[in-house]
């Protein structure tokens, strides 16, 4: 038997109904965008750090997972962005002092610990301001102002 030529021959020859009737309508998508506040709520099993360098700190790893709007985005990043502008200023001022010598190596490559927890810390404290300074500068069509 030849192939069918057109979907009406197909639904003949495999013996389907008419297709339903189709709806079109249009669909709102509204894009999340994430944010990270040092200050912010961090996830129920990440402890805060007692002590150190990082004390009362909560890091991208230990931060509750937060996507938003972008009004809401917006209205967050100028909460967010001093704190983390300041974290960024004390992990360089750190670094120019050389601070960070006084850290034990674990040794084991712990990142719980000592030297592997801060540089963890610091490549992903880094990152989640990268990220940050990429979404700014994408929903940015004025500039925003926020107090320091």
């Amino acid at each position: 038997a030849p192939a069918p030529k057109t979907p009406e021959e197909l639904r003949k020859k495999l013996k389907v109904g008419p297709l339903p009737k189709v709806t079109v309508k249009p669909i709102a998508i509204v894009p999340h965008f994430r944010i990270w506040n040092p200050k912010g709520k961090r996830q129920e099993a990440s402890p805060p750090e007692q002590s150190g360098f990082f004390k009362d700190i909560t890091l991208p790893y230990q931060a509750k997972p937060s996507s938003l709007g972008k009004k809401a985005w917006i209205s967050e990043y100028k909460l967010a962005a001093p704190k983390v502008q300041r974290l960024m200023d004390r992990i360089n001022q750190a670094a120019i002092k050389d601070t960070f010598n006084d850290l034990g190596c674990d040794g084991y490559g712990d990142p719980n610990s000592g030297l592997g927890k801060v540089i963890l810390a610091i490549e992903t404290s880094q990152k989640a301001c990268i990220e940050m300074q990429k979404v700014a500068a994408t929903l940015q069509k004025f500039p925003m102002t926020f107090a320091d």
